[in-house]
């Protein structure tokens, strides 16, 4: 078979002033087609981007199928939130978590799903791989084809939906170009009201948890379920790539500071879904990219 209680920051009475991404020097880019990264720093640091979640197509389990691709790197073994999606409740949400060694938990990356007391997938056992339990899914350092996320390399994390409740293998995971995991869906329905990235936020961006520290330098966001051949092409070798090149190519395309066009403090759409992320806290531009 292949196979978290957090703290919380609570902003319930107004949060930080949005403010523009500060351009800093050079700290060396990578050789794929993205030179440049959003730097976190685990405090306010975060982007929204909630229109992704609006129109018709808007990544809603358990019926709409989608493919959310990201590049990231980091060294804190703190849980900490890659991207997440959220609605007006505090215990509502759908997220990547990466981790390195806490405790007797070994290093991990691993998706949540939740809609209250509900799980939108994984269980124990056969259904979800290479570990599961209900609401979470996750491949740790010492599963086939498994990562330490918090070693300070750039990785790619990759899961797919096919759109399909209570479905086996209905959600799947790759990292750096490898199927690590699926999970079987459930029959919960939810809505999403917000998509951010650098954090977990939740309760209509109300409440904020799992800060990010690190690198992100491309999402790519499609509506349907990637297939493997696609999925291990996104990870070109190690470079990031042009993902509108491929068939289908992303609804939405993140660069996070490459060929922005509108200046620092807004993270460009350069898919066809045209939805402009905002900065909020004070993350940075940099030159640093995977290699």
């Amino acid at each position: 078979m292949i196979g978290v209680p957090f703290g919380k920051y609570s902003r319930k009475s107004g949060g930080p002033a949005r403010s523009p991404i500060r351009n800093r020097a050079p700290a060396g880019g990578g050789g794929g087609w993205d030179t440049k990264s959003y730097a976190f720093d685990g405090t306010l640091d975060r982007v929204d981007v909630d229109g992704v979640v609006t129109g018709t197509t808007n990544f809603d389990f358990q019926d709409e199928a989608h493919t959310i691709s990201v590049w990231f790197k980091t060294t804190t073994a703190a849980k900490q939130a890659v991207w997440s999606f959220g609605d007006n409740r505090s215990t509502t949400w759908y997220y990547l978590q990466v981790q390195g060694t806490v405790g007797s938990d070994g290093p991990r990356v691993k998706f949540l799903g939740k809609s209250n007391t509900a799980a939108l997938f994984g269980r124990a056992g056969a259904t979800s791989s290479p570990n599961g339990t209900t609401g979470e899914v996750w491949v740790q350092s010492d599963d086939t084809n498994g990562i330490n996320p918090t070693d300070g390399n750039w990785h790619n994390v990759i899961v797919t939906f096919s759109g399909q409740a209570s479905t086996d293998e209905a959600l799947k995971i790759y990292i750096d170009g490898n199927y690590v995991g699926f999970s079987q869906t459930r029959g919960t329905d939810v809505t999403w009201d917000e998509f951010t990235v650098g954090v977990l936020r939740t309760a209509d961006g109300d409440d904020t948890e799992q800060f990010f520290i690190g690198n992100i330098a491309q999402i790519s966001m499609w509506t349907s379920a990637l297939s493997a051949e696609n999925a291990t092409a996104v990870y070109a070798m190690g470079n990031s790539m042009d993902t509108r090149t491929l068939t289908p190519a992303p609804v939405h395309l993140y660069r996070f500071g490459d060929g922005d066009d509108n200046g620092p403090g807004t993270l460009t759409d350069y898919g066809s879904g045209d939805k402009d992320g905002t900065s909020e806290g004070d993350p940075t531009i940099v030159t640093d990219s995977p290699p």
